[in-house]
């Protein structure tokens, strides 16, 4: 493995058959209990991308018969743990969908880590009251509201509160207020800058935020020293930066 970490970006048009031959075993027998067509493709996209960030890491071919040699398998709280050829791949892993794109993250060597991907939107005052620290109000409220900066500044806050929730294995099982964002100003499109993440325990987490085109991107990093840097910034987005979101009533992923 050259790199220390992966990060991919997949659509859902693009998805192999429905039949696929790039599951392992026990991931196809999971997607047999999943019903309707739009979670199924759901399911299948953010399968798919997280198999192919680990494909990536690992120099292997896109091949299904390359995929299916990786399985993944979720805990309770839905924790990827990734497997290649039946055996724990010593890798972490993440993957998020919205809007009938998904990006998936594979890292090696790095702590736990957690992805995100958002669709940049409007949320009403009671949004951020109901799941925002003080802080991080007063972060969004710096903003006009109705701005595109304080859709940005909303969609960008909460979507690092889930990666961060990923990478501590809680994902939104915690009260995502136990978790507070902390960022530089808003704008830098296209161009990956740092954030962190202050935990109700004390521990700050690094992480990383990216805008492309309608999306934001955030991965955040379970680090159990307060001195560690922030790992190097991960892959490249930018088909995201021409991505045409997928309405939620179609096959959209979640």
């Amino acid at each position: 493995m050259s790199r220390p970490a992966q990060l991919v970006v997949r659509a859902e048009r693009d998805l192999p058959p429905l039949d696929p031959s790039w599951l392992a075993a026990q991931e196809q027998q999971a997607l047999s209990v999943v019903q309707g067509a739009g979670r199924r493709a759901g399911t299948l996209l953010r399968r798919w991308a997280l198999k192919s960030a680990v494909a990536d890491l690992l120099e292997l071919s896109a091949t299904p018969a390359s995929l299916r040699r990786i399985g993944v398998r979720h805990d309770a709280q839905g924790a990827p743990s990734i497997m290649v050829d039946g055996q724990e791949a010593g890798l972490e892993g993440s993957v998020s969908a919205c809007a009938g794109w998904a990006v998936g993250l594979a890292c090696s060597g790095l702590s736990p880590a957690g992805v995100d991907l958002e669709l940049i939107a409007p949320q009403g005052e009671d949004f951020v009251r109901d799941w925002f620290t003080a802080g991080e109000t007063a972060y969004v409220h710096r903003h006009r509201e109705g701005s595109p900066e304080r859709d940005l500044a909303t969609t960008l806050v909460w979507s690092a509160k889930e990666a961060a929730l990923k990478a501590l294995g809680r994902g939104l099982f915690a009260d995502p207020r136990t978790v507070e964002v902390s960022l530089g100003a808003v704008g830098s499109p296209q161009a990956w800058a740092p954030l962190q993440v202050a935990v109700t325990d004390g521990r700050p987490l690094p992480g990383w935020w990216r805008r492309e085109g309608r999306f934001v991107v955030t991965t955040v990093y379970a680090v159990g020293s307060p001195t560690a840097g922030p790992p190097p910034p991960v892959g490249e987005t930018t088909a995201l930066a021409r991505a045409v979101p997928v309405s939620r009533g179609s096959r959209a992923g979640g």
